[in-house]
């Protein structure tokens, strides 16, 4: 009977140490080593022979008992140390059409939805960003206790965790990518996959395009545009942040912003910081290496022009003749009264529906007066591209498509001055009866 637990023993302790091998913890692995040499029967005997180390059981005991504790102890160094350690629970989430416009170069964003991914060319794009694990830390779901735990059932990891007592760890750092809730307006809450700008307690500023962070200007090799952070993309709501203007992160929140700024409405230059406790689950930059392949080596902005209106408005007409809609057209007085319009927006920081000055509200009269169909101003100025994917959800949206049914005139702008030491630009799009 004691030999048989003796090999109970012994065949756990090896089970630990492949698996503490196979999580790369290298403090426990000559622990679990120790420990099952000295437990399995065959192995202690050649052990006995060739090093002449003799242990009789009450030894082994004492062994088992000094070094199973520390072991213990250094997992828990691991897990409070080392945010990455995968000792953790894990769960796939699925890169919908929302978050992969988002966050775009990292997730995939297919063609047909106006993105630049083609699986039909190379179907591992879509399975390498589509699904993907992250940490899970939704207390209590039965998602798994590490990759490692895989051949057990769920049920059964839940149980290993409970008597664990395991609590899933909450450090984030930066460029984390987090999954969390979000409720945008009542009764609607959604599932976003973002990135970790800013921590409780930094500064962040947005200026000319780049993101500062206690006073630094960070890198972002994951961005699918360079120089392509402005505050308000779509004036429609007040703004979290405003260009040139520092906001402090309040403690236990985060800062996050998706990789595809311009077209990112969902992140926090809208809705603000995110709660620590609202993350369903994150994975560390550190396991980003898939993700990472797929950063665009070139990702530098050619600044559009008003020159590029043409170009623009024959991009637009091949959709529109797509969807069964006739051509647009485009005339210079429409673009000299909307770059008034756009100008004096800017010049005067009044982007609200309804303007507050007076030179603003007589720019936008005059607009009205010429029949709009719709009109946007976009913070910033990007490329081609960039406003092409935008032109492209317009003609994709049902609402817009039904509006746009009656518009003939196309008509497009920028506008960039300095401002107080701030360089502040814009672009405008809009369509006319």
């Amino acid at each position: 009977m004691k030999t048989i637990i003796i090999w109970l023993f012994g065949l756990g302790f090896l089970l630990g140490l492949l698996i503490t091998l196979l999580l790369r913890m290298w403090l426990i692995v000559p622990i679990y080593l120790i420990l099952t040499l000295v437990t399995i029967p065959p192995l202690h005997n050649f052990l006995s022979k060739r090093v002449n180390l003799k242990l009789n059981r009450v030894s082994r005991l004492i062994l088992i008992f000094l070094l199973v504790p520390l072991s213990m102890l250094i997992a828990t160094l691991y897990g409070f140390v080392d945010g990455t350690t995968t000792l953790k629970k894990t769960a796939q989430f699925f890169a919908d059409d929302g978050s992969s416009l988002y966050m775009y170069p990292s997730l995939y964003w297919p063609t047909d939805k106006g993105g630049y991914d083609d699986a039909s060319k190379n179907p591992a794009i879509a399975s390498d960003k589509m699904i993907f694990n992250v940490f899970d830390l939704r207390e209590g779901y039965n998602a798994g206790f590490g990759t490692i735990m895989a051949p057990f059932k769920p049920n059964l990891r839940h149980e290993i965790e409970k008597i664990l007592k395991y609590k899933p760890s909450k450090i984030f750092n930066y460029s984390d990518i987090v999954v969390f809730n979000k409720e945008v307006q009542k009764d609607d809450k959604r599932v976003f996959i973002q990135r970790v700008i800013a921590k409780g307690g930094d500064k962040v500023r947005f200026e000319n395009g780049y993101v500062y962070v206690n006073g630094k200007k960070i890198d972002e090799p994951y961005l699918a545009k360079d120089q392509s952070t402005y505050a308000g993309i779509f004036y429609n709501q007040e703004k979290f942040i405003k260009n040139c203007e520092e906001i402090i992160v309040p403690a236990n929140q985060l800062f996050v912003l998706g990789d595809n700024r311009m077209l990112s409405d969902g992140d926090s230059r809208n809705f603000g910081t995110i709660s620590e406790d609202e993350i369903l689950g994150y994975l560390p930059k550190d396991y980003q290496t898939t993700f990472s392949k797929y950063w665009l080596k070139n990702n530098q902005m050619k600044v559009v022009s008003d020159g590029d209106s043409n170009e623009l408005l024959t991009y637009f007409n091949q959709i529109r003749q797509k969807k069964g809609m006739s051509n647009l057209t485009t005339s210079n007085d429409l673009n000299i009264i909307i770059k008034n319009y756009l100008k004096s927006a800017i010049e005067n920081n009044d982007f609200s529906n309804i303007p507050k000055k007076l030179a603003t509200q007589k720019a936008l009269q005059e607009i009205i007066n010429r029949n709009p169909i719709g009109v946007t101003i976009i913070e910033g100025v990007y490329d081609l591209d960039t406003y092409k994917g935008y032109l492209y959800l317009v003609a994709g949206d049902a609402n817009s498509q039904e509006a746009q049914k009656n518009s003939s005139k196309f008509a497009f702008s920028s506008f960039r001055t300095e401002i107080d030491g701030c360089m502040k630009s814009g672009t405008i799009i809009a369509t006319f009866k």
